[in-house]
């Protein structure tokens, strides 16, 4: 191994630590609590090696959104393209999602429910570009629903794509807080995939 590459695999372990470290104090404190120097404490590095890094507390939470985003939301979409069914493929994305929510907790906190400030936003542009693509592809799915039969040529994808991400974040939120333990049920999941289909075969029979 030569000089440059040790060099370059010493930088990512440390830029990896902290990341780590900045996702453990995000979901521990909150952003408004969040500091570049807390977390140069938790990992026994000064602030200024976490500076040659990351220029900002924002930049930290936006690379740790785009790790989340490309890892497992853009897989997910992809995933179900090749689906022919239009309608089959809304069903599987909405279980795909409502899955990834269960299954990664923290990291779904980071990404849609930890609060910021707007000027934790002054990156808006580049942090809602990953967002924008699902959020398009999930449109797409919705004219191609309309072109099939499905749904009537008259409904606006925009405000159908709403209704449908509201409804399996709504899910994910209430499990991932606990709140669906006021149901007797021995299998969440299952309630909360058999919900969403319910959902959708409402939207279906509504707009069709």
């Amino acid at each position: 191994m030569g000089i440059n590459e040790r060099k370059e695999r010493e930088r990512d372990a440390v830029k990896d630590l902290i990341l780590s470290a900045a996702r453990e104090i995000f979901l521990a404190e909150g952003y408004e609590n969040t500091s570049i120097r807390k977390i140069a404490t938790k990992i026994e590095y000064s602030p200024g090696i976490i500076y040659n890094h990351f220029k900002d507390k924002n930049d930290l939470l936006l690379a740790l959104h785009d790790k989340a985003f490309e890892c497992k939301i853009e897989a997910l979409f992809l995933s179900v393209q090749n689906m022919p069914d239009p309608l089959e493929r809304l069903k599987a994305t909405g279980r795909g999602y409502i899955q990834y929510g269960i299954d990664n907790p923290q990291d779904y906190e980071l990404m849609f429910i930890l609060s910021c400030t707007m000027e934790a936003l002054a990156v808006k542009e580049e942090f809602w570009q990953d967002g924008a693509m699902a959020i398009n592809m999930l449109k797409q799915n919705i004219v191609e629903c309309m072109d099939a039969g499905y749904f009537r040529k008259d409904i606006n994808p925009d405000e159908i794509s709403l209704i449908l991400w509201s409804q399996v974040h709504g899910l994910v939120s209430l499990h991932n807080k606990e709140r669906l333990n006021i149901y007797a049920m021995e299998d969440q999941k299952a309630f909360m995939f058999r919900s969403y289909d319910v959902f959708l075969s409402m939207i279906q029979k509504s707009l069709s």
